[in-house]
């Protein structure tokens, strides 16, 4: 009966160290925990403002592109219509006879 009871003994004391040790390690985990939630908070407050950033970002070169296609198309017709001005006139000139635009006498 005896090896029993030092059984059911240390079958106590292993469950009192057990819960010891528990309660120590979570202790000690406590402060590693907590840093690492602040780590983590600060790094998706950090992804957040590059969010952010990268959408107005984005937008502004989006408004930079349709600038310069403004500007572009603003540029190429007055060069388009100059370019056409020869032709015109080479097909007004021959058209239209010089000789008949002169006065007769």
């Amino acid at each position: 009966m005896i090896i029993v009871w030092i059984s059911v003994g240390l079958i106590v004391a292993s469950l009192v160290f057990l819960g010891i040790f528990a309660v120590r390690t979570m202790k000690e985990s406590k402060p590693v925990i907590t840093k690492m939630n602040a780590t983590v908070t600060r790094i998706k407050q950090q992804t957040d403002t590059i969010k952010a950033q990268t959408e107005h970002l984005t937008e502004t070169q989006t408004k930079i592109t349709e600038d310069m296609e403004y500007k572009k198309q603003a540029i190429n017709y007055p060069v388009n219509e100059a370019k056409q001005i020869v032709p015109r006139l080479k097909t007004l000139w021959a058209a239209t006879p010089f000789s008949d635009l002169l006065p007769k006498k």
